[in-house]
C-alpha cells in the first residue's frame, strides 16, 4: 500500500463464522472473535473459519440456515 509515497505493509486477520439457527447475535461476535484471536496466534494473514455448515453441506444436511 503507497501512503505519503512510501510502501507500507499490511496484514490481515479473521475469524469467519455462520449464523446457526436461533442463535443470538451476541454468540456468533463471540465465536467469530475466539477464531480471530486463534487466527492472529498462528501467524499473520490468516483467516479461521467455524466449518459447521460446511460440515453440514458435506453430509447432506439443508443448510438454508447458514447465514454469513
Amino acid at each position: 500500500m503507497d501512503v505519503s509515497g512510501e510502501m507500507i505493509r499490511v496484514t490481515i486477520s479473521l475469524g469467519a463464522v455462520f449464523s446457526l439457527p436461533g442463535e443470538e447475535t451476541e454468540a456468533v461476535v463471540k465465536r467469530a472473535d475466539g477464531l480471530l484471536y486463534q487466527a492472529k496466534e498462528t501467524g499473520r494473514n490468516r483467516v479461521v473459519m467455524d466449518n459447521r455448515c460446511f460440515l453440514y453441506t458435506s453430509l447432506n444436511v439443508d443448510t438454508r440456515h447458514c447465514v454469513s
